[in-house]
């Protein structure tokens, strides 16, 4: 894979996103799926997933770094959903020890609080053992989700450049890519996650002036 990275690099990785005549639009395209996906839960997030995908594949394969066009709709669902499954698998022992911690909790508050005529000091112990399993839940699904984080950049990366859902699940050659400290595939990552989180903020910011744009129109009518 002929990938380098070096900081000379930057201002290219920086500015893809507006270059080329289309780019205007094709990042339409995307900031619109990214507000449908507020509304609408998974479905528009996945051709967005399937997108990212595309130029993570782009990127890794033949170092292209640019914009590609909306198009095979049906694959960008697919590999969306690809991207998904991977993510959900790496995260979901963190997830599953918190939320059991956080119900075993729920549960020994909800004692306490149905406790009826049992005497006091039967009961003082139960809210204090909840807290310890939260916090023990807590604990634990943070190690949980730094061993899954490590390795999750390499694994979807490695899914991505060899187009196989199960590419993600080869722990032993994801061990050794993590080993070599490869910038293969973690520039690529970085990059486009970059660019991801920077068109979710400008998302956010859009919202809030249009809102508060809103609520000075509203102020100016009742006045």
């Amino acid at each position: 894979m002929n990938i380098s990275f070096d900081t000379s690099n930057l201002k290219a990785y920086f500015t893809f996103p507006l270059k080329g005549k289309a780019a205007g639009n094709r990042l339409l395209v995307g900031l619109a799926l990214m507000i449908a996906s507020m509304i609408i839960p998974v479905i528009p997030a996945l051709p967005v997933l399937g997108y990212y995908y595309r130029m993570m594949q782009r990127k890794i394969r033949d170092n292209q770094l640019e914009m590609p066009a909306w198009d095979e709709w049906g694959q960008l669902f697919i590999d969306g959903l690809k991207f998904m499954v991977v993510n959900i698998v790496y995260t979901l022992p963190a997830t599953i020890v918190y939320f059991a911690g956080f119900t075993l909790y729920f549960v020994a508050m909800m004692s306490m609080a149905f406790s009826g005529g049992r005497a006091e000091s039967e009961m003082v112990c139960v809210p204090l053992l909840g807290m310890a399993i939260l916090f023990l839940s807590m604990f634990v699904a943070i190690l949980l989700a730094l061993a899954g984080g490590i390795p999750l950049p390499f694994a979807v990366s490695h899914a991505i450049a060899r187009d196989r859902l199960s590419a993600a699940f080869e722990l032993g050659t994801i061990t050794r890519l993590i080993r070599r400290k490869t910038s293969d595939y973690l520039v690529a990552f970085i990059v486009l996650t970059g660019l991801v989180i920077v068109l979710s903020l400008f998302l956010r910011e859009s919202a809030m002036i249009r809102g508060a744009a809103g609520s000075t129109a509203a102020d100016r009518v009742e006045e």
